[in-house]
This record gives C-alpha cells, structure tokens and sequence, in this order.
C-alpha cells in the first residue's frame, strides 16, 4: 500500500517537483502552499509523512510542531523538516524528542530526500 504524504511549502515550484518525484515512486501525495491550511489537513486526515518546510510566511513548520506536539497526530505520522538553513544540533535534538522523524537540506536533493523516506 502507497504511504501518503502531504507535502506543506509556500512554493509552489517544490511543491510540484517534490509531488512528482514521489509520485513517480509510488507515493500519495497530496501537497498545500499554505501552512495554515497545512496544519488543518494534519490534523483531519491520516498522512504516514509530512514533508514540512520550515520557513512559510503565515506559520513557521516550527510553529505547526509545536502546535501539534499534545495531539496523537504527531506521534503516528512522520514530520520531515525541508529547510535552507543550519538546524543547531541542540535544537534538532528537542524537535526529535517531540517528534520529527528527519530533516532534508534545500535545495532538495530528490534521491537524498527518496532514501531518507525509505528508512521511516
């Protein structure tokens, strides 16, 4: 059975890179430019993984965590953080704690990004 994945970024030229390429490896895949939006999606329908970028104008995927991080949502999908920026190992450490599954580097390498999410 396909795991499905919602895919959460404000753009939307990864958003559909990132749909095809899992897509093409048999991913459902379902994917949001608004992380308001996205954080309602989490929470109203079963997703195996969610790929979440970190900087969005409206809610940082960091703000999505921690407003996730008392509901059962986050202990039964997978978060992956997409992100351009350095994750302090300290930082990386509570998020993991909480209940992120990885991180991915942008720009997103897409056979990176495939093997990371054949280990989850």
């Amino acid at each position: 059975m396909a795991k499905k994945v919602l895919i959460v970024d404000d753009t939307v030229s990864i958003l559909e890179m990132l749909k095809d390429g899992l897509a093409s490896e048999d991913y459902e895949v379902e994917i949001v430019n608004s992380s308001t939006k996205g954080l309602d999606m989490i929470k109203t329908d079963a997703y195996d993984i969610v790929l979440l970028d970190i900087q969005m104008p409206e809610m940082t995927g960091l703000e999505i965590i921690s407003a996730l991080k008392d509901s059962p949502v986050i202990r039964t999908t997978k978060i992956v953080l997409m992100t351009a920026s350095d994750i302090p190992s300290e930082d990386l450490t509570n998020l993991m704690k909480i209940g992120v599954a990885a991180w991915v580097r942008k720009p997103i390498n897409l056979q990176v990004l495939l093997g990371r999410l054949k280990t989850l």
